[in-house]
């Protein structure tokens, strides 16, 4: 974990110096003092996912082993090569491996081009919408999103590539939105899953709605299986999962409390910010389909895009809530991120973190 601690501190440091007394304003110089943050931030994920050992991560060596058996093929018949099981990818993440070995890359920048692919928009996003990107950036690790992106490429690009299209619904322009989206599907088809989001963005649930969204999850968590079912089979790349090692779930509900909780205290929190309603209705989503999950493993995966909005809500909620020493406050929700980081990852696929050389 030290290599993960060492990064934490150099991101902290970098804050301070940009904000020494944690107070972020709108103007422009705070503006540019966050886009400043983000830039460098993004090079040091970068390089963080860059610089590790080949085989960190969920599906690493899968990507990597798709990677050489393209190289492996005479070089005039890479981009005509047909999809090959067990690289049967959507078509972005497809032409992408073929250009890599079109171009002879190394298992090592190959990774730096995924990592550049997921973070930059990722920062880009952080950067013009949270209120506090340092706290963003440490809700991406607490929550597991960075470990995801160290191994599940395909679905972590679609999802940076999704947060795109979040202008749009600020906007209120439609077709645009779709396009992202669709666009985004290109390197995983579970994007598609956002589709609704332009428009459950809108909604406005308020406090009073709090037994009914608790109903709700109580019975999806009872009777969800046919209504998953349903979602599945709607889904014919993914109806092979039914009967198989994703049909059913020993997940514990500890995420399902979390999430819950979360959700609880935002509707407390006195803002009529659209980030934070877009943000809450995200959330709300994401429990709703956790819930489903817990009947069919594989619609987990369908959370994340709904989850990642955390890097919005969460920032939110830590600077309205109202107590004596902020200051003190922000310490205890900084060391609470970092050691829910440390709790979720300590002894996993990428700990402890290795450098390829």
């Amino acid at each position: 974990m030290t290599v993960y601690f060492i990064f934490f501190l150099i991101m902290s440091l970098i804050w301070l110096a940009l904000f020494p007394y944690m107070e972020i304003t709108y103007n422009s110089v705070s503006k540019l003092q966050k886009q400043v943050f983000c830039f460098i931030v993004a090079i040091l994920l970068i390089l963080l996912a860059g610089v590790r050992k080949t085989n960190m991560g969920a599906d690493t060596t899968v990507y990597l082993q798709a990677l050489k058996y393209y190289q492996s093929l005479p070089r005039n018949t890479i981009l005509s090569a047909p999809l090959v099981y067990p690289y049967d990818f959507e078509p972005g993440f497809f032409l992408l491996t073929k250009i890599a070995a079109l171009y002879s890359f190394s298992p090592t920048f190959f990774l730096f081009v995924i990592a550049a692919l997921i973070y930059i928009p990722l920062c880009i996003f952080i950067s013009h919408y949270s209120e506090n990107p340092y706290i963003s950036i440490l809700v991406y690790f607490a929550f597991g999103f960075f470990g995801y992106s160290l191994g599940i490429f395909r679905q972590l690009i679609a999802i940076s590539f999704s947060l795109m299209a979040f202008h749009f619904i600020h906007k209120k322009q439609l077709l645009p939105y779709i396009v992202s989206i669709l666009f985004a599907s290109l390197f995983h088809t579970s994007a598609l899953i956002l589709l609704p989001f332009y428009f459950l963005s809108r909604l406005n649930p308020e406090k009073k709605h709090l037994f009914i969204i608790l109903s709700i999850e109580a019975i999806l968590l009872v009777l969800g299986r046919p209504l998953a079912l349903f979602i599945i089979n709607s889904l014919p790349l993914y109806a092979k999962y039914i009967g198989g090692k994703y049909d059913t779930s020993d997940t514990s509900y500890t995420m399902l409390m979390i999430y819950n909780l979360i959700l609880i205290i935002s509707f407390f929190i006195k803002d009529k910010e659209k980030n934070l309603q877009y943000a809450r209705n995200a959330l709300l989503i994401a429990i709703i389909i956790l819930c489903l999950s817990y009947s069919i493993t594989i619609l987990g995966r369908a959370v994340l895009y709904y989850s990642i909005f955390l890097i919005l809500l969460i920032p939110v909620i830590i600077d309205r809530i109202i107590v004596n020493n902020k200051l003190y406050f922000y310490g205890i929700c900084i060391l609470s991120l970092i050691y829910f980081f440390y709790y979720i990852t300590k002894g996993s696929i990428i700990d402890p973190y290795r450098f390829f050389f």
